[in-house]
């Protein structure tokens, strides 16, 4: 007794992998999958979540969302959005030294230089 062999297996906890996110959209919370949220953009102290078919205003900052969702798939482009780097179409060089994005729902992002290489670093990664 007191043992080593007594001790149970002692495992590593397992990372949980979020696949949502859940959001209040007005008096209802509702559960987002983040397949299918497209891209985010700041607005005053919220942030407006672009889905495939709507937006829903969240009283959150774009640096808590990116904390939350940088792990899930998603980059942050600009000092205000960040997008779904699977929904990501193409880029263009500007003339600025900046970037454009286009999205799969057509939406163009501008990708400032502050953020170029990681979302190149993330892009080549795979997502």
């Amino acid at each position: 007794s007191g043992v080593a062999e007594d001790w149970p297996e002692v495992r590593p906890r397992a990372r949980i992998t979020l696949t949502a996110k859940t959001v209040r959209d007005g008096t209802r919370t509702i559960v987002v999958p983040h397949d299918d949220i497209v891209w985010i953009e700041a607005e005053d102290y919220c942030a407006r979540i672009h889905l495939r078919d709507r937006t829903v205003l969240v009283r959150e900052s774009l640096r808590s969302l990116v904390d939350e969702l940088s792990g899930a798939g998603f980059v942050r482009v600009h000092r205000s959005a960040i997008a779904r780097l699977s929904a990501i179409r193409a880029m263009e060089p500007l003339s600025s030294g900046d970037q454009r994005l286009t999205l799969t729902n057509g939406t163009k992002l501008r990708v400032s230089r502050t953020y170029r290489t990681a979302l190149l670093k993330a892009l080549s990664a795979g997502g």
